[in-house]
């Protein structure tokens, strides 16, 4: 009888294991999709909100917005989201 009961405390430690063992991959996963969004959304951050299309690199001058790429940013007299006048403008490298 009591290797009965051994039998059954093993199976039932082997149970518990693999609920935690499903529980740490189901909580790496939602880390994961959480990480992608977060990716997504930089990525939406910094696309050039005339085109669509390229990389936001220029900063408008004085207002320090940047918005577009360096291809759509010499068609601009205002700034998009300020609507504040363009003085110059200036390139920006960013990782």
């Amino acid at each position: 009888m009591g290797s009965g009961l051994a039998g059954l405390e093993r199976f039932y430690n082997v149970v518990i294991n693999l609920n935690l063992f499903n529980w740490c991959i189901f909580l790496s996963i939602l880390e994961l999709l959480s990480l992608l969004g977060d990716y997504e959304k930089l990525k939406e951050e910094r696309t050039c909100k005339i085109c669509m299309d390229a990389e936001s690199s220029v900063v408008f001058l004085p207002c320090g917005h940047i918005v577009c790429c360096s291809s759509c940013a010499p068609v601009l007299r205002t700034c998009p989201i300020c609507r504040s006048y363009i003085k110059g403008s200036v390139r920006a490298y960013m990782p």
